[in-house]
């Protein structure tokens, strides 16, 4: 009888153990369990990534599974400057912008209502250690990758709007053909109002924006007279897109 008592208990504790499992402790990865999305095998661990937005339109909603662009293997890429905050920048490039946010990329590479927003002076000491930088801005309801560059400068990304944000590194371009293949670009959640330095050898996109009512506008700040290198594209067209939006967004 006794024997039996004990059997019957490690059965018992073994189909809880199971049933824990199967639920995933809360915390782990991102919004408990495994991942966000069925099948994926990469949980993440970043603030961002308890994120509400992150947990609701990225890791459930889209095709792409990027990774918060506060992990660590964005370090690889750039940096995240969360000591500084832009968010009265961005209001004000909010404030500024009358265009139209379409499926083609515009991109303008001087706004002079920008140039002198005070909070310009700020990333000139963080980043670009006081040196004149320009101030553009990226706009669009673009969800593809179509376009990366390389500048061999730190360029710095002030998204007004949730984006996804390709990068690689320049390492990987293929000096035969000159171009890179999609294949080997990272793709990183970025939420609005994120101060991002892309290093001088990473290669990266124009932003894609996350949610197709907002569209995205992005600041782009570079030093002085730089123009933006474009590189050619190789292998299948990535999209952030999720087979229907429908019901989605």
């Amino acid at each position: 009888m006794k024997m039996k008592r004990i059997l019957l208990l490690i059965a018992l504790l073994t189909i809880g153990a199971l049933a824990a499992c199967g639920r995933g402790e809360e915390g782990y990865g991102a919004g408990g369990g495994q991942s966000l999305r069925e099948g994926s095998t990469a949980p993440y661990h970043s603030p961002i990534a308890q994120d509400e937005t992150y947990q609701t339109v990225l890791g459930l909603n889209i095709l792409l599974y990027p990774a918060p662009v506060d992990e660590p293997s964005f370090d690889s890429f750039g940096a995240s400057h969360w000591e500084l905050d832009p968010s009265e920048f961005t209001q004000a490039m909010l404030d500024a912008f009358d265009g139209e946010l379409g499926e083609e990329v515009v991109y303008e590479a001087e706004v002079g209502a920008l140039q002198d927003h005070p909070f310009i002076a700020q990333v000139q000491d963080a980043i670009y250690e006081g040196e004149p930088v320009q101030v553009g801005w990226v706009y669009s309801n673009n969800g593809d990758l179509e376009i990366m560059h390389n500048n061999a400068v730190s360029v710095t990304l002030i998204p007004a709007n949730d984006v996804v944000i390709f990068v690689g590194a320049s390492s990987d371009i293929d000096e035969a053909a000159g171009a890179f293949a999609t294949k080997d670009a990272s793709a990183y959640y970025t939420p609005h109002n994120s101060v991002i330095e892309v290093g001088p050898e990473t290669l990266y996109s124009f932003p894609a924006r996350v949610i197709k009512e907002s569209g995205q506008l992005t600041a782009i700040i570079v030093p002085e007279g730089v123009e933006l290198e474009q590189v050619s594209l190789t292998g299948n067209t990535v999209s952030i897109e999720a087979a229907d939006t429908s019901a989605r967004y």
